[in-house]
């Protein structure tokens, strides 16, 4: 055969099918199944709740088995099959790990499989069974140019009318309340999503109104534009109250990507660069507005960011279990054991990157697996991107390719692929995305594989509804609050081995029951299970005040470890309320906690007894003599209380033998030198070590006017100094004293009042009055 007439037919052959993919028939009850079970994903609390989990598997099999796929690929079935194989290797026979010799020392449960945890992988496992079977679906389907468009329109409405929802702060039941905006729990996940609807709205939108203006449809585009871009003016306003950085920079990315790629520059025209220009108003006119946070935590960005740290730790974790992962559902639970660089006072649930976390549960082959089917889908749709005849049918399928490629991008450093919420809409993306490939197969796989999602997310709906507690329906967290006795947690632990919550919950129950060396095991288990949150240990000692006290100076002891040093005080402090009315040895203990920290130290020192102050004060001057460890503010307080709670004299020969020390504690042997009659020496410090507080400008006021005004209102602070300026001008001292007396009177006073009253009186050797006002000074 001729090369050239084989080229020419392989052209028309392909021209023919676009057009007969552009003009056949749409499928109403397939697009409106898609875009119903994709936007409920979102709308029901992101997906994250059992009950909307086991919702929305029951609908992605229900979609399989009552609307079946139109193409079923075997390439297709073979990567996911691949992917969910090597996802199954939590149920492998289990291997040597580190991490695992680690649980075993402290007797924890590692159990004979891979997984620590194989109920709750058996969970996780099924979701991304569910997960794949509702992108076969999607992929499968051989969706048409008016589908493709009507999907696009569809979700950029339903994600705008989440975000206006969001913003008018409507409450929604599912909904996150009180951790920001949107429907999930983390600002970065809604953000995905808002971007994702924002830039489909701007697509769809952009590429209707093109039309419209090529047929000269006037009114209806004016119409149509001024709706669209109130619906883009939602979705923009929606990030920017959002204050998640990376949800305008995947807008922008997306648009600007989009926008240079679906007109070329010597096809340029003026209506198009307008929308443009009118786009970029509106994104710059609204965050100006809304998103002066985004942009000062963009600007405020820093390269060390605390979620490089989380990286480096996972990578940590990865290295020990490179060919078989901690098995899925494991990583919050074995990541606290790798936590080095990332210690913070919050757990960690995730990795901050979907790789990174699916390569530490699956390891290695799972990440190959899930690279090697994203890249073939990716295949398809880029084919499908090329065989595109009709410039709408370009620049839809370039918007949906640009949408997935933007989530791909921040599954990198976030975990959308992880939340239904968020890769359920993607998924859609991605398939209507992929062109059939091969000829036309037999669906009953991928129905049968729908039968048996629907049936396990029907029995999930059935048993969260009766309140039936299984491993894979129940929530553990809250089930483990509910629970009336240690057996029935115990029971949870069985399914939750490494959910150190349930072995806290545990312990409190057997201490109640006088199971005091069962509790202390549980303790320590769920501390090494969480060995950096300072507040588990806190709350041990807490616990046990009420119940053995003795016991809570050891977890005190390490809670004070663990906690931050700027928040080391405020837990110190809470330690002594709570300890306010226990036996004089408990407290002596707890004192010892704080010995060698100023801020401890002063915290013990004042939440001392009169009886217990002599021994605390004595411990700190036997470690630091002269006190040179405490900043001049610590070293006053301590002066202040040894004042208040006896043994001046000895205070005052301190300060007397270390003039070094006089700066900080002035005002407190002043207050000693009066009560024992020395006026003069009480004024003399004061006048010496006291800061002169700031004088204000006298402004011009008439000596007449000024009278007049103080005489109505002796509280007039700029009359009366203008009147004690003419006083001190004439040499009328009695005058002024006499001024500033009246303006002592008013309590809201400024300090220089009784620092001019006291300079005054002293002048006129009325020692102890100017005492008197300078003792009112603020310390």
């Amino acid at each position: 055969m001729n090369p050239r007439r084989s080229t020419a037919w392989l052209f028309y052959t392909t021209v023919q099918n676009a057009r007969l993919s552009e003009h056949s028939p749409s499928h109403p009850v397939r697009v409106s199944a898609a875009l119903t079970l994709a936007l409920l994903a979102p709308a029901l609390g992101g997906g994250t709740s059992p009950f909307a989990t086991a919702v929305l598997m029951a609908g992605a099999g229900l979609i399989a088995v009552a609307l079946p796929a139109r193409w079923a690929c075997n390439a297709w079935f073979l990567a996911a099959g691949v992917l969910l194989l090597v996802a199954l290797d939590w149920a492998l026979p289990a291997a040597p790990m580190p991490w695992r010799a680690r649980l075993v020392e402290q007797g924890l449960p590692a159990g004979p499989v891979n997984s620590p945890q194989p109920w709750l992988s058996l969970r996780a496992w099924l979701l991304l069974a569910g997960g794949l079977l509702w992108l076969g679906w999607c992929a499968g389907q051989a969706w048409s140019e008016r589908d493709r468009r009507t999907i696009c329109e569809g979700l950029s409405a339903g994600i705008g009318l989440i975000a206006l929802v969001a913003l008018a702060r409507i409450p929604v039941p599912g909904w996150p309340q009180g951790t920001g905006l949107g429907p999930f729990a983390n600002r970065n996940q809604t953000a995905v999503l808002f971007a994702m609807g924002a830039f489909l709205t701007l697509a769809c939108g952009a590429e209707r109104l093109r039309r419209l203006q090529r047929r000269h449809h006037s009114a209806m585009f004016f119409g149509l534009g001024f709706a669209w871009l109130c619906m883009l003016a939602v979705d923009i306003a929606a990030l920017g109250a959002n204050k998640s950085r990376s949800g305008p920079l995947l807008f922008v990315a997306m648009s600007v990507a989009w926008a240079l790629a679906v007109v070329p520059w010597r096809k340029r025209k003026a209506e198009t660069l307008a929308i443009f220009a009118a786009v970029a108003l509106l994104l710059g006119t609204l965050f100006l507005l809304t998103g002066h946070s985004v942009l000062e935590r963009i600007a405020g960005s820093r390269l060390a960011d605390f979620r490089l740290k989380i990286f480096s730790d996972a990578i940590h974790m990865i290295r020990d279990s490179l060919w078989t992962g901690a098995g899925l559902g494991n990583f919050s639970a074995i990541f606290p054991l790798y936590r080095r660089a990332s210690i913070l006072q919050q757990r960690v649930l995730h990795p901050e990157s979907d790789w990174l976390w699916l390569t530490a549960e699956t390891g290695l082959p799972g990440l190959l697996a899930a690279a090697a089917l994203l890249a073939w889908m990716g295949a398809r749709a880029w084919r499908g991107l090329a065989r595109a005849v009709t410039r709408e049918d370009r620049a839809l399928r370039l918007a949906v390719f640009i949408a997935c490629a933007g989530v791909l991008a921040h599954s990198f450093q976030d975990v959308p692929g992880h939340r239904l919420g968020s890769i359920m809409p993607a998924l859609l993306l991605l398939g209507i995305a992929a062109e059939p490939s091969g000829a036309r197969r037999s669906g009953w796989p991928l129905r049968a594989w729908g039968c048996a999602i629907l049936a396990l997310g029907s029995a999930g709906m059935f048993m969260l509804a009766a309140h039936i507690a299984t491993p894979l329906s129940s929530d553990l967290d809250l089930l483990g609050n509910d629970a009336p006795d240690a057996a029935a947690v115990s029971k949870l632990l069985a399914w939750a081995p490494l959910d150190w919550t349930l072995y806290t919950d545990r312990a409190r129950r057997e201490g109640l029951h006088g199971k005091i060396l069962e509790a202390l095991s549980d303790f320590r288990r769920a501390n090494f299970l969480e060995p950096d949150y300072a507040w588990l240990p806190f709350d041990e000692g807490c616990y046990w005040m009420k119940i053995a006290p003795r016991l809570a100076i050891g977890p005190w002891r390490e809670a004070l470890r663990r906690c931050p040093p700027e928040r080391r005080g405020e837990m110190y402090a809470q330690m002594n309320g709570v300890a306010s009315g226990a036996s004089p040895e408990l407290r002596a203990d707890l004192a010892k906690l704080g010995e060698g920290d100023p801020v401890l130290s002063l915290i013990t020192l004042r939440g001392a007894t009169q009886a217990e102050f002599p021994g605390c004060l004595a411990g700190i001057l036997a470690r630091d003599p002269a006190l040179s460890r405490f900043t001049v503010a610590q070293r006053a307080l301590i002066f202040e209380l040894w004042f208040e709670n006896g043994q001046p004299a000895r205070m005052a020969a301190l300060l007397l033998q270390n003039p070094g020390l006089l700066e900080s504690g002035y005002r407190s042997l002043a207050e000693y030198k009066a009560s024992q009659g020395d006026f003069a020496g009480a004024v003399a410090l004061m006048q010496r070590f006291y800061p002169p507080p700031l004088l204000p400008r006298v402004f011009g006021i008439s000596h007449p006017e000024a009278a007049q005004r103080f005489a109505d209102n002796p509280g007039d602070i700029a009359a009366g100094m203008s009147l004690l300026h003419d006083a001190e001008e004439a040499g009328q001292t009695a005058e002024a004293i006499r001024i500033l007396g009246l303006l002592a009177k008013n309590p809201n006073c400024p300090a220089y009042v009784q620092w001019l009253a006291g300079g005054l009186l002293a002048k006129q050797n009325r020692l102890d009055a100017a005492w008197r006002a300078f003792d009112q000074l603020p310390r």
